[in-house]
């Protein structure tokens, strides 16, 4: 499972959400023979490893491979079989988030988090009932819109071609950003089922910024509710996420519901930096707990550490490779406007932290099914071949110092104030597309959250 598909034509699939390895991540460079930071890295004693330095037996290998090459009619693919060893071991070392990326593997995980790629514009789920890609939702002024895609259509094949009769899932979604993926000025012909009939569509890629976070302002008896969904914490998502909350305040709105559902996490810079537009400046947001030492992390503190290398005619903050779109300011404000966290159990990691933050200092109520259970980090470390590793190094603790990771001896994930569980029916249904009103986790979050009249909770008969 990946953190989420990354695909360069901005289509991004909802069962993703489901199908990931969820991941609060940092980027350390580093050398083929170092290994990274020490301070997060426990080096076994000798004893432990016996008189070898590796914890496996090179000539034991080397010897198979030899006597493979020497025996077998097919011969041995030496370009590829490194790369193997090492996905193998990765596969079984008893890390589930750990793996050996590839430079082209490694560029498509940096890409997943830049948030500016080349694509068409729309986002996808699959549909289990049609067995197909549905289309729900089309991103406002891209190439999708201009091609005249609709919510509801269904792709059914690329360029005449339809991928193998076999596919469900996350593999029929890959199939087909595999086939509509391309370089920038070029067009795809993409043939979708509308109703009954089939329309044949043609759109031309091009560079547009991922839309991580979305604003909506609505209003329920007579109250303003801003509406901002998370779908995932990225490079871009920092300066979506502060216009959104500035909007929620200038609009006046009387409630804000942050929507995390199937937010699967990302990084951390990010999170902890929305989170610092959000809290009062040097507020504990999370405990860093590494084999050997623990470290705090303070809104306001990935802003100061980094405060030299920030361009003064510029709100940019230069970290690793990327520019992220923050700067003082952040430190110095606080929402006040009475909150609510919509989650399910497929909100994860750095999405169990911004709702644990919330929740640990009374600053919202959380509402929906028990999260995934995420409470360790990742650290990537990339090396001279532009290959890469990514391992789990440390756990990270809430505000309230109760971890909620599957390891650990505490509960797993974060349970809401208000459970609200969706029936199998509502699991299936669309959250780009499906009402607030007909919503039962946000009509509750809503009803939690005002104190005069109610709105009626939707009925899941026949759901």
């Amino acid at each position: 499972m990946k953190r989420k598909i990354s695909f360069d034509l901005w289509l991004i699939s909802l069962i993703s959400a489901i199908l990931i390895t969820f991941s609060v991540t940092v980027f350390v460079a580093c050398s083929p023979t170092e290994n990274g930071n020490a301070a997060d890295t426990q080096t076994p004693s000798s004893s432990e490893k016996g008189d070898s330095p590796y914890y496996f037996d090179p000539d034991k290998i080397q010897e198979v491979l030899e006597k493979f090459e020497k025996e077998s009619v097919l011969g041995l693919d030496k370009e590829t079989i490194t790369e193997e060893l090492l996905k193998g071991f990765l596969e079984r070392c008893g890390d589930d988030y750990a793996e050996y990326m590839t430079s082209d593997e490694y560029e498509d995980f940096n890409s997943s988090y830049q948030g500016d790629v080349v694509g068409i514009g729309v986002t996808v789920q699959y549909d289990e009932d049609v067995n197909g890609v549905r289309v729900v939702e089309v991103t406002p002024s891209s190439p999708a819109e201009e091609a005249g895609f609709q919510p509801y259509d269904v792709i059914i094949a690329v360029n005449g071609v339809k991928p193998n009769a076999s596919f469900t899932g996350g593999a029929l979604v890959d199939a087909f950003a595999n086939m509509i993926r391309g370089e920038e000025g070029t067009s795809v012909l993409i043939t979708v089922l509308r109703g009954n009939r089939e329309v044949t569509l043609t759109a031309t890629r091009r560079r547009m910024e991922v839309q991580s976070v979305k604003y909506q302002l609505c209003e329920y008896l007579g109250k303003k509710v801003a509406y901002i969904q998370i779908r995932s914490f990225d490079f871009p998502t920092v300066t979506q996420f502060k216009d959104a909350i500035d909007s929620a305040e200038q609009d006046g709105a009387d409630f804000i519901i942050y929507d995390l559902r199937n937010n699967g996490g990302g990084l951390l810079s990010s999170v902890t930096t929305m989170l610092t537009y959000i809290v009062e400046n040097k507020t504990l947001l999370t405990e860093i707990v590494y084999p050997s030492r623990r470290q705090s992390v303070t809104a306001g503190q990935y802003i100061s550490k980094h405060l030299s290398e920030l361009d003064p005619t510029k709100p940019y903050l230069k970290v690793g490779r990327s520019n992220i779109g923050y700067n003082e300011a952040y430190a110095d404000h606080k929402v006040t406007i009475p909150s609510a966290v919509l989650v399910n159990r497929y909100t994860a990691s750095a999405a169990e932290l911004f709702t644990s933050v919330l929740r640990d200092y009374k600053l919202a109520t959380i509402v929906g099914e028990t999260t995934y259970g995420k409470g360790c980090m990742q650290v990537t470390y990339d090396f001279d071949d532009n290959t890469a590793l990514k391992v789990t190094v440390a756990l990270y603790n809430p505000p309230c110092g109760i971890n909620y990771d599957v390891t650990t001896d505490g509960p797993v994930g974060i349970a809401p104030d208000h459970e609200v569980i969706f029936t199998e029916e509502e699991n299936k249904a669309n959250l780009y597309l499906l009402p607030h009103e007909n919503d039962r986790q946000f009509v509750t979050a809503f009803n939690a959250l005002t104190d005069g009249e109610k709105l009626p909770i939707p009925t899941t008969e026949g759901k």
